[in-house]
């Protein structure tokens, strides 16, 4: 079973933020999740408002231990499908990917995100494009009642 918790900087320590450029997830993500199995942190998934009501997701695996796709995408959709009771002022899920990286491309179409388009020279290490996509409404907004 995966226990779903809320990070703490101490979770930090077993993540690699390496890909992420100025911003350290654990302090400035408006929601941040640690996925555990027993005591192996599996997976952190959050998100940064872009904009009001837009919140940019992010996916940071652990340093050095056998990635778990199965078992944090399934804690991943669980989450997705309630995040409307993180937070009401959710108007909008989006997440970035690689041009290049296509794992990443095929998880966030497993999810149910929507390609919208090419960021053209988008990351800032290299200046690689990345694909934005979208998370349709009836997809995350499960939680309302």
């Amino acid at each position: 079973m995966i226990e779903i918790r809320k990070s703490s900087l101490i979770d930090a320590q077993f993540i690699d933020c390496s890909q992420i450029s100025g911003a350290d997830p654990f302090t400035e993500a408006s929601f941040c999740f640690t996925l555990l199995d027993g005591e192996e942190r599996l997976a952190v998934l959050g998100g940064t408002i872009q904009v009001e009501g837009c919140y940019r997701l992010f996916l940071l695996l652990p340093i050095g231990s056998k990635a778990k796709p199965l078992m944090y995408t399934k804690a991943a959709k669980s989450i997705l499908a309630q995040a409307s009771k993180i937070s009401s002022e959710i108007r909008r899920i989006e997440c970035t990917v690689r041009d290049d990286f296509q794992s990443g491309k095929d998880w966030a179409n497993v999810l149910g995100f929507v390609e919208e388009g090419l960021l053209h020279d988008y990351d800032p290490k290299d200046s690689q494009d990345h694909l934005i996509y979208y998370l349709p409404k009836e997809i995350w907004n499960k939680g309302i009642n």
